[in-house]
């Protein structure tokens, strides 16, 4: 007689963690499920923040989802965000932001992420940004960059860190 034994184990860290959305009050986090389940269903996120320079993790909340908002941040104060699957089993490895992100409004410098939100355009060499655009977005290695206003908007971007396009 054959016998089979079946292990569960906690879940293996989120994958693709990153930032969607940053204000002066807020930030939101995505990330694609992890790995592994660890054999169990994933029944939640833990999601932890650090501020500035400090060493220390504080809970921010817990998601059901790949999505969470971290909400009433201080504006112009630096964080950072780390994310963990949780099963039956316990909480598993953690997803770690690779660079804390600043809380900013539109109104400052945006962040250039490494990827795009939905329904954002990445901005590249010599691209016109219509009227209404507050954002652009370029790709990996991406610079800070100023936010276009109204009254920029329909000017060509300049090419500040020899991309090619």
């Amino acid at each position: 007689m054959r016998q089979c034994v079946c292990t569960v184990d906690v879940p293996s860290e989120p994958r693709h963690l990153a930032v969607s959305a940053v204000s002066d009050k807020s930030i939101s986090l995505r990330w694609d499920e992890p790995e592994s389940d660890g054999g169990c269903d994933v029944t939640r996120y833990v999601v932890e923040a650090r501020e500035g320079s400090r060493s220390s993790w504080q809970r921010a909340g817990v998601a059901d989802n790949r999505q969470y908002t971290a909400l009433a941040l201080s504006a112009g104060q630096q964080y950072a965000f780390r994310v963990a699957a949780e099963n039956r089993v316990g909480v598993g490895d953690w997803a770690e932001m690779a660079q804390s992100v600043v809380a900013k409004s539109a109104h400052g410098k945006q962040r250039a992420y490494s990827s795009s939100p939905q329904g954002c355009h990445t901005a590249t060499r010599g691209t016109r940004m219509s009227h209404g655009i507050t954002r652009c977005y370029l790709p990996p290695g991406g610079a800070d960059i100023p936010a276009l206003t109204p009254a920029e908007a329909g000017t060509r971007l300049s090419d500040p860190g020899g991309m090619q396009g």
